[in-house]
Protein backbone atom coordinates (compact mmCIF):
# COMPACT_ATOMS: atom_id res chain seq x y z
CA UNK A 1 0.00 0.00 0.00
CA UNK A 2 1.38 3.41 -0.98
CA UNK A 3 1.91 5.83 1.91
CA UNK A 4 1.04 9.35 0.82
CA UNK A 5 -0.12 12.60 2.41
CA UNK A 6 -3.81 11.76 2.13
CA UNK A 7 -3.38 8.40 3.85
CA UNK A 8 -1.35 10.01 6.65
CA UNK A 9 -4.03 12.63 7.06
CA UNK A 10 -6.68 9.90 7.42
CA UNK A 11 -4.52 8.08 9.96
CA UNK A 12 -4.10 11.08 12.24
CA UNK A 13 -7.82 11.86 11.98
CA UNK A 14 -8.69 8.31 13.00
CA UNK A 15 -10.34 7.54 9.66
CA UNK A 16 -8.19 4.61 8.51
CA UNK A 17 -9.42 1.08 7.99
CA UNK A 18 -7.55 -1.60 10.00
CA UNK A 19 -5.51 -2.45 6.89
CA UNK A 20 -4.56 1.19 6.31
CA UNK A 21 -3.70 1.64 9.98
CA UNK A 22 -1.38 -1.38 9.89
CA UNK A 23 0.34 -0.09 6.74
CA UNK A 24 0.95 3.39 8.19
CA UNK A 25 2.32 2.06 11.49
CA UNK A 26 4.65 -0.34 9.69
CA UNK A 27 5.92 2.59 7.61
CA UNK A 28 6.39 4.76 10.71
CA UNK A 29 8.86 2.36 12.29
CA UNK A 30 10.84 1.98 9.07
CA UNK A 31 13.80 4.21 8.28
CA UNK A 32 12.37 5.58 5.07
CA UNK A 33 12.66 9.28 4.35
CA UNK A 34 9.81 11.35 3.00
CA UNK A 35 10.10 14.07 0.38
CA UNK A 36 9.50 17.75 0.86
CA UNK A 37 11.82 18.46 3.79
CA UNK A 38 11.30 21.78 5.53
CA UNK A 39 14.14 24.01 6.60
CA UNK A 40 15.34 23.88 10.21
CA UNK A 41 13.41 26.95 11.35
CA UNK A 42 10.11 25.74 9.89
CA UNK A 43 10.62 22.26 11.29
CA UNK A 44 11.45 23.55 14.78
CA UNK A 45 8.39 25.82 14.81
CA UNK A 46 6.01 23.06 13.76
CA UNK A 47 7.56 20.51 16.10
CA UNK A 48 7.06 22.86 19.03
CA UNK A 49 3.44 23.68 18.16
CA UNK A 50 2.40 20.07 17.56
CA UNK A 51 4.09 18.72 20.68
CA UNK A 52 2.71 21.49 22.89
CA UNK A 53 -0.78 20.72 21.63
CA UNK A 54 -0.24 17.02 22.33
CA UNK A 55 0.93 17.80 25.86
CA UNK A 56 -2.13 19.99 26.46
CA UNK A 57 -4.40 17.24 25.17
CA UNK A 58 -2.83 14.64 27.42
CA UNK A 59 -3.15 16.98 30.40
CA UNK A 60 -6.81 17.54 29.57
CA UNK A 61 -7.47 13.82 29.40
CA UNK A 62 -5.83 13.28 32.78
CA UNK A 63 -7.84 15.97 34.59
CA UNK A 64 -10.76 13.60 35.27
CA UNK A 65 -8.64 10.64 36.34
CA UNK A 66 -8.08 9.54 39.93
CA UNK A 67 -4.77 10.49 41.66
CA UNK A 68 -3.13 7.12 40.98
CA UNK A 69 -3.72 5.79 37.48
CA UNK A 70 -2.89 2.13 37.05
CA UNK A 71 -4.49 1.64 33.65
CA UNK A 72 -6.89 3.45 31.44
CA UNK A 73 -8.29 2.22 28.15
CA UNK A 74 -10.02 4.67 25.86
CA UNK A 75 -10.72 5.31 22.23
CA UNK A 76 -8.84 8.31 20.95
CA UNK A 77 -9.98 10.56 18.14
CA UNK A 78 -6.67 11.58 16.64
CA UNK A 79 -8.17 14.70 15.08
CA UNK A 80 -8.73 16.06 18.58
CA UNK A 81 -5.22 15.46 19.84
CA UNK A 82 -3.56 16.25 16.50
CA UNK A 83 -1.69 12.99 16.32
CA UNK A 84 1.00 11.64 18.57
CA UNK A 85 4.70 12.17 18.95
CA UNK A 86 5.13 10.38 15.63
CA UNK A 87 3.47 13.33 13.93
CA UNK A 88 6.35 15.53 14.96
CA UNK A 89 8.96 13.71 12.93
CA UNK A 90 6.78 12.36 10.16
CA UNK A 91 4.13 14.89 9.25
CA UNK A 92 6.32 17.94 9.81
CA UNK A 93 8.37 16.65 6.90
CA UNK A 94 5.41 17.02 4.55
CA UNK A 95 4.95 20.50 3.13
CA UNK A 96 1.56 21.60 4.45
CA UNK A 97 0.52 21.24 8.04
CA UNK A 98 -1.81 18.26 8.01
CA UNK A 99 -2.33 18.28 11.77
CA UNK A 100 -2.95 21.95 12.33
CA UNK A 101 -6.47 22.17 10.87
CA UNK A 102 -9.06 22.65 13.54
CA UNK A 103 -12.35 21.91 11.75
CA UNK A 104 -14.21 18.93 13.23
CA UNK A 105 -14.02 15.77 11.16
CA UNK A 106 -16.85 13.34 10.48
CA UNK A 107 -15.60 9.87 11.34
CA UNK A 108 -17.52 7.14 9.57
CA UNK A 109 -15.00 4.43 10.39
CA UNK A 110 -14.01 2.85 13.66
CA UNK A 111 -11.66 5.04 15.67
CA UNK A 112 -8.26 3.67 16.62
CA UNK A 113 -8.26 1.99 20.03
CA UNK A 114 -5.36 3.12 22.20
CA UNK A 115 -4.47 2.74 25.85
CA UNK A 116 -2.97 5.51 27.96
CA UNK A 117 -1.07 4.85 31.17
CA UNK A 118 -0.07 7.89 33.24
CA UNK A 119 1.61 8.60 36.54
CA UNK A 120 1.57 11.75 38.64
CA UNK A 121 4.38 13.10 40.81
CA UNK A 122 5.78 10.64 43.37
CA UNK A 123 4.06 7.73 41.58
CA UNK A 124 5.41 4.81 39.59
CA UNK A 125 3.56 1.95 37.93
CA UNK A 126 4.27 -1.29 36.06
CA UNK A 127 2.59 -2.00 32.74
CA UNK A 128 2.61 -5.28 30.82
CA UNK A 129 1.84 -5.05 27.12
CA UNK A 130 0.08 -7.75 25.13
CA UNK A 131 3.35 -9.00 23.59
CA UNK A 132 4.86 -9.65 27.03
CA UNK A 133 6.90 -6.43 27.16
CA UNK A 134 7.10 -4.95 30.67
CA UNK A 135 7.32 -1.20 31.18
CA UNK A 136 7.99 0.52 34.51
CA UNK A 137 6.83 4.15 34.31
CA UNK A 138 8.57 6.76 36.43
CA UNK A 139 6.79 9.75 37.97
CA UNK A 140 5.04 12.28 35.70
CA UNK A 141 5.18 10.00 32.69
CA UNK A 142 2.72 8.89 30.02
CA UNK A 143 2.81 5.79 27.82
CA UNK A 144 0.45 5.58 24.84
CA UNK A 145 0.15 2.36 22.87
CA UNK A 146 -2.39 0.55 20.64
CA UNK A 147 -4.69 -1.96 22.28
CA UNK A 148 -3.39 -4.47 19.73
CA UNK A 149 -0.06 -4.35 17.90
CA UNK A 150 -0.01 -4.96 14.17
CA UNK A 151 1.48 -8.04 12.53
CA UNK A 152 4.55 -6.10 11.39
CA UNK A 153 5.43 -3.62 14.15
CA UNK A 154 5.11 -2.63 17.81
CA UNK A 155 4.94 1.14 18.21
CA UNK A 156 4.44 3.12 21.45
CA UNK A 157 4.75 6.76 22.48
CA UNK A 158 6.46 8.04 25.63
CA UNK A 159 6.54 11.29 27.57
CA UNK A 160 8.68 11.17 30.70
CA UNK A 161 10.79 8.17 31.74
CA UNK A 162 10.33 4.41 31.52
CA UNK A 163 12.32 1.22 32.03
CA UNK A 164 11.61 -1.22 29.20
CA UNK A 165 11.99 -4.99 29.21
CA UNK A 166 11.08 -5.68 25.61
CA UNK A 167 9.87 -9.17 24.66
CA UNK A 168 11.82 -10.68 21.77
CA UNK A 169 10.01 -10.74 18.44
CA UNK A 170 12.27 -10.74 15.38
CA UNK A 171 9.35 -10.24 13.02
CA UNK A 172 8.05 -7.11 14.74
CA UNK A 173 10.54 -4.43 15.82
CA UNK A 174 9.59 -2.50 18.96
CA UNK A 175 9.78 1.28 18.51
CA UNK A 176 9.35 4.17 20.95
CA UNK A 177 8.68 7.68 19.75
CA UNK A 178 9.19 10.72 21.97
CA UNK A 179 8.96 14.41 21.09
CA UNK A 180 12.47 14.40 19.63
CA UNK A 181 13.78 10.84 19.39
CA UNK A 182 13.07 7.38 18.07
CA UNK A 183 14.30 4.19 19.74
CA UNK A 184 14.07 0.81 18.00
CA UNK A 185 14.82 -2.70 19.29
CA UNK A 186 13.86 -6.34 18.75
CA UNK A 187 14.18 -7.46 22.36
CA UNK A 188 16.28 -5.85 25.08
CA UNK A 189 16.30 -4.02 28.44
CA UNK A 190 16.95 -0.28 28.73
CA UNK A 191 15.85 3.00 30.31
CA UNK A 192 14.61 5.92 28.24
CA UNK A 193 14.11 9.40 29.72
CA UNK A 194 12.33 12.09 27.70
CA UNK A 195 10.84 14.73 29.97
CA UNK A 196 9.78 17.95 28.20
CA UNK A 197 12.48 20.61 28.39
CA UNK A 198 15.20 18.16 29.48
CA UNK A 199 17.90 16.18 27.68
CA UNK A 200 16.57 12.89 26.28
CA UNK A 201 18.76 10.05 27.53
CA UNK A 202 19.14 6.33 26.95
CA UNK A 203 20.77 3.71 29.18
CA UNK A 204 21.12 0.13 27.87
CA UNK A 205 21.19 -2.78 30.30
CA UNK A 206 20.92 -5.68 27.82
CA UNK A 207 20.86 -6.13 24.05
CA UNK A 208 21.23 -3.63 21.23
CA UNK A 209 19.29 -0.39 20.74
CA UNK A 210 19.10 2.01 17.77
CA UNK A 211 18.62 5.56 19.03
CA UNK A 212 18.54 9.02 17.51
CA UNK A 213 16.44 11.90 16.19
CA UNK A 214 12.91 11.00 15.20
CA UNK A 215 13.29 12.72 11.83
CA UNK A 216 16.86 11.63 10.99
CA UNK A 217 16.97 7.80 10.93
CA UNK A 218 20.14 7.81 8.82
CA UNK A 219 22.10 9.26 11.74
CA UNK A 220 20.91 6.90 14.46
CA UNK A 221 23.59 5.20 16.53
CA UNK A 222 23.74 1.68 17.89
CA UNK A 223 24.01 1.34 21.68
CA UNK A 224 24.86 -1.89 23.46
CA UNK A 225 25.04 -3.12 27.04
CA UNK A 226 26.53 -0.56 29.43
CA UNK A 227 26.37 2.30 26.93
CA UNK A 228 24.53 5.57 27.54
CA UNK A 229 23.40 8.23 25.10
CA UNK A 230 22.20 11.82 25.42
CA UNK A 231 20.20 13.65 22.76
CA UNK A 232 20.66 17.36 23.44
CA UNK A 233 18.07 20.08 22.73
CA UNK A 234 20.18 21.27 19.79
CA UNK A 235 19.89 17.85 18.14
CA UNK A 236 23.33 16.44 18.99
CA UNK A 237 23.56 12.75 19.90
CA UNK A 238 26.54 11.69 22.00
CA UNK A 239 27.56 8.59 23.90
CA UNK A 240 28.18 9.40 27.54
CA UNK A 241 30.00 7.91 30.52
CA UNK A 242 27.46 6.26 32.84
CA UNK A 243 26.97 7.92 36.21
CA UNK A 244 26.27 4.54 37.79
CA UNK A 245 26.56 0.90 36.77
CA UNK A 246 22.90 0.42 37.74
CA UNK A 247 20.40 1.22 34.99
CA UNK A 248 17.28 3.04 36.20
CA UNK A 249 18.03 3.00 39.94
CA UNK A 250 14.79 4.95 40.47
CA UNK A 251 12.73 1.80 39.90
CA UNK A 252 14.22 0.29 43.06
CA UNK A 253 13.83 3.43 45.17
CA UNK A 254 17.39 4.73 44.78
CA UNK A 255 18.35 8.34 44.17
CA UNK A 256 21.89 8.56 42.80
CA UNK A 257 23.68 11.79 41.94
CA UNK A 258 27.23 12.02 40.69
CA UNK A 259 28.71 15.49 40.45
CA UNK A 260 25.38 16.90 39.28
CA UNK A 261 24.44 20.60 39.54
CA UNK A 262 21.50 21.55 41.73
CA UNK A 263 19.73 22.86 38.62
CA UNK A 264 19.42 19.28 37.31
CA UNK A 265 18.69 17.76 40.70
CA UNK A 266 15.69 19.98 41.42
CA UNK A 267 13.39 18.54 38.68
CA UNK A 268 14.16 15.03 39.94
CA UNK A 269 13.26 15.95 43.52
CA UNK A 270 10.07 17.73 42.44
CA UNK A 271 8.85 14.60 40.64
CA UNK A 272 10.07 12.24 43.39
CA UNK A 273 8.50 14.07 46.34
CA UNK A 274 5.63 15.95 44.66
CA UNK A 275 6.91 19.35 45.76
CA UNK A 276 7.72 22.70 44.19
CA UNK A 277 11.24 23.92 44.94
CA UNK A 278 12.18 27.60 44.91
CA UNK A 279 15.81 28.71 45.10
CA UNK A 280 16.55 32.18 46.46
CA UNK A 281 20.05 32.47 44.99
CA UNK A 282 20.72 31.37 41.39
CA UNK A 283 24.40 30.83 42.21
CA UNK A 284 23.34 27.74 44.17
CA UNK A 285 22.01 26.14 40.99
CA UNK A 286 25.54 25.72 39.64
CA UNK A 287 26.91 23.91 42.68
CA UNK A 288 27.36 20.15 42.26
CA UNK A 289 26.41 17.27 44.49
CA UNK A 290 27.24 13.55 44.76
CA UNK A 291 25.29 11.03 46.79
CA UNK A 292 23.61 7.62 46.81
CA UNK A 293 20.37 7.32 48.79
CA UNK A 294 17.84 4.53 49.35
CA UNK A 295 14.30 5.90 49.67
CA UNK A 296 15.35 8.97 51.68
CA UNK A 297 12.83 11.39 53.13
CA UNK A 298 13.00 14.84 51.61
CA UNK A 299 14.18 16.31 54.93
CA UNK A 300 16.99 13.76 55.19
CA UNK A 301 18.17 14.54 51.67
CA UNK A 302 17.91 18.32 52.04
CA UNK A 303 19.85 18.18 55.31
CA UNK A 304 22.78 16.50 53.52
CA UNK A 305 22.60 18.86 50.56
CA UNK A 306 22.36 21.96 52.76
CA UNK A 307 25.59 20.96 54.49
CA UNK A 308 27.40 20.75 51.12
CA UNK A 309 25.79 23.75 49.47
CA UNK A 310 25.66 25.87 52.64
CA UNK A 311 21.99 26.75 52.47
CA UNK A 312 19.00 26.52 54.76
CA UNK A 313 15.49 25.54 53.76
CA UNK A 314 11.86 25.58 54.82
CA UNK A 315 9.05 23.20 53.89
CA UNK A 316 5.48 24.49 53.92
CA UNK A 317 2.93 22.02 52.58
CA UNK A 318 4.18 21.21 49.05
CA UNK A 319 6.62 24.11 48.71
CA UNK A 320 10.32 23.98 49.54
CA UNK A 321 12.19 27.27 49.85
CA UNK A 322 16.00 27.15 49.60
CA UNK A 323 18.02 30.17 50.73
CA UNK A 324 21.79 30.67 51.08
CA UNK A 325 23.28 30.92 54.54
CA UNK A 326 24.22 34.43 55.58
Amino acid sequence: MEIDAELLKKYYQGLCTPEEQAAVEAWQVSAEDIPGQLDDAERASLETEIWQHLQQSLHFEQEDTPPLIKTKSLRVNWKRVYGTAAAIGLLVSIAGVLLLKKQPAVNNNKTIAYQIISTHRSEKTLVQLEDGTRVMLNSESTLRYPAHFTDTSRLVYLTGEAYFQVAKDHKRPFSILTAKTKTQVLGTVFDLKAYPGEVTSLAVEEGRVRFGAVNSPRFHQLFTRGQYGDFSPNGQLIKTIPQTKVVAPWKDGHLIFKDEPLALIIPVLQRWYNVNIKVGDKALLKQKFTGDFNNPSISFLLDRMSFVFKFHYTIQQQTVQILPNK
